[in-house]
């Protein structure tokens, strides 16, 4: 009974797969159909070696009753250039070997979503 309820939630979170391509001069999701650059990550660059651009983002923290109810999970759908977005952000954390909090990696878009909740956290 376990299995089949494990393969039929696999089978339901299986999504569409998104073309990535690299934000064009407008910053909409460019042609995708040519060749991307890359970036050499094997054994002879290390994550350091490896630049990103950065975006840099305000957000507004308000205040919470001390004891109020607080949720504490998210699930959302995503819209294409969202995705994208999630991507690129993941991508860079992982290859620069950052870490959440509890010393967990970077290997997924909720775990990017977690570091940057804990950025958000740490500079307030």
């Amino acid at each position: 009974m376990r299995k089949k309820n494990r393969e039929q939630n696999q089978r339901d979170n299986q999504s569409e797969a998104i073309d990535i391509g690299l934000p064009d001069n407008h910053g909409d999701v460019g042609d995708v159909s040519g060749e991307l650059p890359t970036v050499d990550i094997s054994a002879a660059s290390t994550p350091a070696e490896v630049t990103f651009p950065v975006a840099t983002i305000k957000v507004p923290l308000g205040r919470i009753q001390p004891g109020g109810f607080v949720v504490r999970h998210v699930e959302a759908v995503l819209d294409k250039s969202q995705a994208v977005t999630l991507k690129r952000i993941t991508s860079a954390l992982r290859v620069r070997n950052d870490e959440q909090r509890n010393g967990r990696p970077i290997v997924s878009g909720a775990d990017a979503v977690r570091w940057i909740l804990e950025q958000a956290d740490s500079n307030v």
